[in-house]
């Protein structure tokens, strides 16, 4: 057996970003008026949805999800009896947006990784506030507080147990994935 590099064990940095879709006033509860990148390049955070991921399409007919996520710390000493509690508004992009409403639910134990963002608003009486968000690069289920069936995708659709039949012969495909 050979010794393997350590560039192999872990796979490669992503190198694309998401591309960020402002939504239309009416569909935000919380006037944006200015957003700003911390320097980091991603956070991990893990915590409980606050509530049902709501999937939209841009203008250019790409899929976004937005939800939020509350994240436990504790206190002084780690004490827990003094926890803090952090919220987050999370936004999705793509064919993981779609993914993370069929999948996801408020509620949902998950592990999420993305670049943050702060955002400050106005409210309806003209107090200025911030609001912390995630722009999610990737997120899934915390396995500690839940079982997942996992469905491979292919061509944006979820694989079902059914072979499907090749078009041009009729004939059952019946590859293995590998």
């Amino acid at each position: 057996m050979t010794a393997r590099a350590s560039s192999d064990r872990h796979p490669p940095a992503l190198t694309e970003r998401p591309v960020f879709v402002t939504p239309n006033r009416e569909d935000t509860q919380m006037p944006v008026t200015k957003t700003t990148t911390k320097p980091v390049a991603e956070v991990t955070k893990v915590g409980n949805l606050t509530r049902d991921p709501v999937l939209k399409f841009a203008d250019t007919g790409r899929a976004y999800a937005h939800t939020a996520m509350a994240v436990e710390s504790p206190g002084p000493d780690n004490d827990w009896k003094n926890k803090t509690v952090a919220y987050y508004d999370l936004t999705v992009f793509g064919p993981t947006a779609e993914h993370v409403c069929e999948s996801l639910a408020k509620g949902a134990r998950v592990i999420v990784i993305g670049k943050p963002e702060v955002k400050e608003y106005e409210t309806a009486e003209g107090e200025k506030r911030t609001g912390k968000s995630i722009a999610v690069n990737h997120i899934g289920a915390d396995l500690r507080f839940a079982v997942v069936v996992v469905s491979k995708v292919r061509d944006n659709r979820t694989e079902d147990a059914t072979p499907e039949a090749d078009p041009g012969t009729g004939e059952l495909f019946n590859e293995e994935p590998f």
